[in-house]
């Protein structure tokens, strides 16, 4: 819902004619979007850890956290990538 929100106002602004911080606005609601698909791919590494802290972890638990954070790899690039937009769009703007 939150993206949604931001997605939303974003629109508002490049129909105003501020089409500069609509499509900051865009970034960063993609940004955030990424944030919770991170938050979302990670939720099986919490019992995962349990287990290990606990002393009763198995090998399928290793590779669940494998495999969480494999995923979890791929938005957090994203997020990066996104970042260094948001910067170069800004950086574009000053000059």
């Amino acid at each position: 819902m939150v993206t949604a929100a931001i997605s939303g106002i974003a629109v508002v602004l490049m129909e105003s004619g501020l089409t500069w911080l609509g499509c900051k606005m865009m970034i960063f609601a993609s940004t955030v979007f990424c944030g919770l698909m991170v938050r979302r791919s990670m939720t099986p590494v919490l019992a995962a850890i349990q287990r290990t802290m606990g002393g009763t972890a198995e090998t399928a638990d290793v590779v669940a956290i494998a495999a969480a954070m494999k995923i979890c790899r791929h938005w957090v690039l994203i997020i990066w990538a996104l970042l260094l937009l948001a910067a170069a769009f800004g950086l574009h703007l000053l000059g």
